[in-house]
């Protein structure tokens, strides 16, 4: 199968890294930057001119994976597509990346949710209430000498909430506009036990909204931004 023009892919079990194919140039992201670069294709026989990179700076392992992706991307000799999958490999044959497409040129992309985000006023504070609920931190990302990025997620799920710590701030105001934060837990009786033997208890007990529906109940996080714990049904 020929690589269509304009047609984005995904690298599979990667760290986000996106390849495009548009008017002889590929481009795309590596994990932390952009790149781009020329190719041409001849068959299956695939061949790359050097890559211009960004020069953005991200956590240790971030930068090791975006290197180890270029590295790959740039010894691709061989690519070939089969049932919507495209796999590049070396001179021998060896597969070094495989891709998973997205939506072609001129149809609506795959969009996805992939975080939250609000600022917070102690990272150790917030950080140990949201690993209460279950989440995980994943990363620090630093914004030069202003501010704090932790990046969290739940078991098995993606980096979904980024607390922003800016240095030298202590409060903020929410206004009337945020509401909340939703999670799912599977006995929400059980959650709130737990979270009570770390000091934290709902605004009131677990209620339903509607008859038959699931049962949920809301809590506060130390900055105030409140986060609703839902019972599956």
């Amino acid at each position: 199968m020929i690589i269509a023009d304009g047609t984005g892919w995904t690298l599979e079990g990667g760290e986000g890294q996106t390849l495009l194919f548009e008017d002889g140039r590929i481009a795309g992201y590596g994990g932390v930057n952009r790149y781009a670069g020329e190719y041409t294709l001849d068959g299956e026989e695939l061949t790359l001119g050097p890559l211009a990179v960004t020069r953005m700076a991200g956590p240790a392992e971030a930068m090791e994976s975006e290197r180890r992706y270029l590295d790959a991307l740039g010894r691709a000799a061989r690519a070939a597509v089969e049932e919507g999958t495209l796999v590049l490999a070396d001179g021998d044959g060896n597969e070094l990346l495989r891709f998973a497409q997205s939506a072609p040129k001129g149809e609506a992309p795959t969009m996805e949710l992939i975080h939250t985000c609000y600022r917070i006023t102690d990272p150790d504070r917030s950080v140990a209430f949201y690993e209460a609920l279950g989440f995980e931190e994943r990363r620090r990302l630093p914004i030069r000498d202003e501010a704090i990025n932790i990046f969290m997620g739940l078991p098995g799920d993606g980096d979904r909430l980024e607390l922003t710590y800016n240095f030298g701030v202590d409060s903020y105001e929410l206004g009337t506009g945020y509401g909340h934060v939703a999670v799912t837990v599977d006995d929400i009786h059980a959650t709130l036990a737990r979270l009570a033997e770390q000091g934290i208890e709902p605004e009131k007990p677990p209620y339903t909204v509607r008859e038959g529906g699931s049962l949920l109940c809301f809590v506060t996080d130390p900055d105030g931004y409140r986060v609703e714990l839902i019972e599956r049904g």
